[in-house]
């Protein structure tokens, strides 16, 4: 840990907060109970009984293990979540808590070869910068002010994306209007000269030398791809699915294999 201000303290997790384990949630389990259950990935279900007060950070004991989720209501974690919540909150505010752990890197306390997974004991020793409650506070709002510039800069690009998006579309859409190359035909006569392809009748109004084919009589015929089961553990043979083909290009990062 990097040297902290003078009126901070570094101390163990189990110090100023708990770690409180969950519990199957199949005897609580009620459609139309009071309390949330909430597993490492959010809630999936309601519950007539809480293990967690309000105010409580939810991380996974197993799985997905470095994505917090603060709760603000009493709620029940299933027994592959842990919540963490301060001992006095008067020493440490929940929140803070929150976002300490969203700046921690919990895998770097897994020693899992399989799936990932934390232990209790391994999180209580994590060390916590604990500056006084009058700076805590002063730390939250000034996080909360960062992060809602970052969230309207985030909106920003996102209607910059969806509108290049459109943009994109509209320039795609002109070349195959041939109006993209209409100064290259004014200046280029004598390289034009139509396909030997049957066209077909359409009511699109394409350049004198264009005609409209049936999409069939230019390509191979369209082959469906295998059914076999793939996976990330087999040396055979690269399958391509659909998160393997991204903006019009072959992304192989997250290839599966199956024996052929």
């Amino acid at each position: 840990m990097s040297e902290l201000p003078e009126s901070w303290v570094a101390c163990p997790f189990a110090s100023i907060a708990r770690v409180v384990s969950g519990k199957n949630q199949k005897e609580v389990e009620d459609p139309s109970g009071d309390y949330p259950i909430y597993g490492s990935g959010g809630t999936f279900g309601r519950a007539s009984d809480y293990i967690c007060e309000a105010g409580t950070t939810v991380i996974g004991r197993k799985g997905t293990i470095n994505t917090p989720i603060y709760v603000n209501e009493r709620f029940w974690n299933v027994d592959t979540a842990f919540g963490l919540c301060p001992i006095d909150a008067k020493s440490l505010l929940p929140r803070l808590l929150f976002y300490f752990c969203q700046s921690f890197n919990f895998h770097s306390l897994d020693k899992s070869t399989t799936i990932p997974s934390l232990a209790k004991r391994d999180i209580e020793f994590i060390r916590f910068p604990l500056p006084p409650l009058a700076e805590q506070k002063r730390i939250i709002s000034k996080i909360e002010e960062l992060f809602s510039e970052l969230d309207a800069g985030e909106e920003s690009l996102r209607r910059a994306r969806r509108q290049l998006g459109v943009y994109r579309q509209s320039l795609l859409k002109q070349a195959f209007e041939g109006k993209l190359t209409a100064p290259w035909r004014k200046q280029n006569p004598h390289l034009l000269e139509s396909p030997d392809i049957e066209s077909v009748e359409t009511s699109e109004r394409l350049p004198t030398d264009w005609r409209s084919i049936k999409l069939g009589s230019a390509i191979e015929n369209p082959a469906y791809g295998t059914s076999k089961k793939c996976s990330y553990e087999s040396n055979g043979v690269g399958v391509l699915r659909i998160p393997n083909v991204v903006n019009g290009a072959i992304d192989a990062t997250d290839l599966k294999f199956a024996e052929f």
